[in-house]
């Protein structure tokens, strides 16, 4: 306004000064008019215009900081190797790895099975975990610099410390945890939803499996089952939910590892894993169902963490060392590894060596590895390929099935299926996919599945939910029946092929074989064995 004004002033006298030339005014008066116009010139031509505020850099679309952990790098392989490699790098990696999962405890059979497709010795094979110093870049710099000293057709894997957890896209997909209302507490900031007990067993989704019909027994006893997710214990052994008491209690074995911080911000998630195991209990009530702990309360953890608890895991559940009594074992992962596209632009490696190593001495070891397969397909107009680990070969990727028998609207696809829940269309477009468990009320809901959770003052201790996440423990529950069936003499490819044969067929090709029916799956045991020819085997019970 300032500047407006004394712009005005000077055209003014500039006019003035005009006209006194053409009148021939006096010189002293055209002096002192010229002095007047050149100090407002001046003083416009100084006068400062105010500076825009300053711009604030766009948020980057792939934070590396949701991806990966910034000053970790995970480094496999031969013992001498992997040490040469990391001393080659330089100062950008410390020495002394911080962890370290080291092969040669696995009983020698497995490893055995490890070398029979590898060019390495499984027996003097390492996977550590180590310490970067550096730049934003330190992860990047590290890997190339081990690249450098290892050269071409090395047996040394450099690789990042992804994390690990419920996949999930950078804008925070709807129908993941960590990216919006989806957990017990209701969608869209909506009070608690707890589901009355009386519900849990009657609920849909048992009925669609037909877990309750007449059938010939089954319960798991002498199975293990590991929930690897996230847990409210963290100083604990054992835990015991007496109010989830049918088809018996629930007692869980606890175990805890290393996590990320938790962000207070975000929703807490801890009742995931419960919500897990409670789902495999229904299914196999007589399974030991161990909750370990990898993630934190926002659904987080790290590759590292995950593949140290599963080696663990697997290491006391070989097969042919288990005690007497215990017939198998099962991993349900309701979890996957994020992984960048290509067009993030982190010039780093996304193959993941170090879970796939540890899986394959899983599978070496007779043990059933379940998987969900993501909730990334809402909205989309076809289906998103199963999330990792479900989608490798040969572990049991579940997709999520609805209460009409066709696949959830978020779900991915997978092996086989069994049921997930669905979203309710928007109310201003009746074809979109959008998360419903804050409206389910005190009804068998049919856009969720009901299972238990921490027990309080507010809620009754069981709560409505939905994903690819609660599909999976099913599956595991189903694995440890068929386990049991076969008298613990059955390999892993044996016990999925078992499930397949006796699946509930659909026609959708995103839910693989069918979903899972465990009244066929163990009525028609002994035909589908002689159907697939899997040999019946004397019973290690």
């Amino acid at each position: 306004m300032r500047n407006r004004s004394t712009l005005v002033l000077l055209l003014l006298l500039v006019l003035v000064l005009l006209a006194l030339v053409l009148l021939d005014a006096p010189p002293w008066l055209l002096l002192a008019l010229l002095l007047i116009v050149g100090g407002l010139l001046a003083g416009l031509m100084g006068e400062k215009r105010p500076s825009a505020p300053p711009q604030q850099p766009p948020a980057p679309a792939y934070p590396p900081e949701e991806f990966f952990i910034q000053d970790q790098l995970i480094v496999s392989g031969p013992t001498a190797a992997v040490v040469t490699a990391v001393q080659a790098a330089g100062a950008i990696i410390r020495p002394e790895p911080l962890r370290r999962i080291t092969f040669a405890d696995l009983d020698a059979a497995v490893r055995a099975c490890l070398n029979d497709c590898a060019e390495v010795d499984f027996g003097d094979y390492i996977i550590d975990l180590y310490q970067l110093s550096g730049s934003e870049t330190a992860v990047a710099d590290a890997i190339a610099a081990i690249n450098r000293a290892v050269g071409r057709g090395s047996s040394v894997r450099a690789e990042p410390n992804w994390l690990s957890g419920h996949p999930w896209d950078p804008t925070g997909s709807p129908w993941d945890p960590t990216g919006s209302p989806w957990d017990p507490t209701g969608s869209s900031g909506g009070s608690s939803q707890s589901a009355p007990p009386e519900l849990f067993l009657r609920q849909w989704a048992f009925q669609q499996i037909d877990l309750f019909g007449p059938r010939q027994a089954g319960t798991g006893r002498g199975v293990r089952i590991g929930v690897f997710d996230t847990s409210p214990y963290e100083n604990q052994a054992a835990a015991t939910l007496d109010w989830v008491n049918k088809p018996s209690p629930l007692s869980l074995k606890l175990a805890n590892y290393p996590v990320p911080a938790a962000n207070n911000a975000q929703k807490d998630l801890s009742n995931h894993g419960i919500f897990s195991a409670g789902l495999a209990h229904a299914v196999a009530p007589a399974a030991d169902i161990q909750l370990i702990r990898v993630l934190n309360n926002n659904n987080i953890g790290d590759l590292f963490t995950l593949s140290h608890a599963l080696f663990d895991f697997i290491k006391n559940n070989v097969h042919e060392q288990l005690p007497e009594g215990v017939l198998g074992a099962v991993i349900n992962m309701s979890l996957g590894i994020r992984v960048p596209p290509n067009e993030a632009g982190f010039n780093l490696p996304v193959e993941v060596l170090a879970l796939r190593d540890v899986l394959r001495a899983a599978h070496c070891a007779g043990i059933v590895v379940v998987a969900a397969a993501g909730n990334d397909s809402a909205n989309l107009p076809q289906p998103e390929p199963a999330n990792l680990p479900a989608n490798w070969a040969p572990i049991i990727g579940v997709a999520g099935s609805n209460q009409q028998l066709g696949r959830g609207c978020f779900s991915n696809r997978g092996d086989l299926a069994a049921p997930g829940g669905d979203g309710r269309p928007d109310k201003d477009d009746p074809t979109k996919c959008v998360p419903a468990n804050d409206v389910c009320g005190d009804q068998d809901c049919p856009t969720a599945v009901i299972g238990p959770i921490i027990k309080t003052e507010t809620n009754t201790g069981f709560a409505y939910w939905s994903g690819t996440s609660f599909a999976a423990p099913l599956v595991s529950g189903l694995a440890a029946l068929v386990i049991e069936r076969g008298g613990g003499q059955l390999s892993p490819g044996e016990v999925r092929r078992l499930i397949e044969c006796g699946v509930t067929a659909v026609s959708d090709p995103a839910l693989g074989k069918g979903i899972i029916n465990v009244r066929n799956t163990l009525d028609n045991f002994e035909p589908c064995q002689e159907k697939l020819g899997i040999a019946a085997k004397p019973s290690a019970a």
